[in-house]
This record gives structure tokens, sequence and C-alpha cells, in this order.
């Protein structure tokens, strides 16, 4: 799974609203995200995986990052 999120300054590391991962689990029909996050603050996490360069057609804004993440992500 890639997830693209806001740089948080350290490598294989984003930052995304906790809601927008459960909402991800719900519609690929399984009820909360189970893959690796750590609380951050207001609702956020910081998910943790392989840093992915790019993309083939794909542009990520400066301040954001795509990592990946292997295994099962939702349960």
């Amino acid at each position: 799974m890639i997830v693209q999120g806001f740089q948080t300054g350290r490598s294989g590391q984003v930052r995304v609203p906790a809601s927008l991962l459960d909402r991800h689990a719900e519609l690929e029909g399984g009820t909360r995200w189970s893959g690796p996050a750590d609380e951050d603050q207001d609702g956020w996490v910081i998910v943790a995986g392989a840093d992915l360069d790019r993309l083939d057609d794909i542009e990520v804004p400066e301040d954001e990052a795509l990592v990946v993440v292997r295994g099962s992500v939702i349960a």
C-alpha cells in the first residue's frame, strides 16, 4: 500500500489524518486501519514505511511524501 502524507522530517514517515486511514479500511471492506501508525496529535497519525521516490505521472506537493507499507493494513 502506498500512503501519501505530509513530510515529518524523518525518512520513511508521513503524517496523515487517522480518519483517512479508517475510511480507506472501510471502503476496502474492513473496520479499521491495522498498519503501522503512531498517534501524533489532534487526530493525526505518523505512518512508517519505505520511502518511495516517485510514481510515473504522479506529482507530489513539495511538503508531502510517499511511503510504501508492506503487509496487511486492514483489519
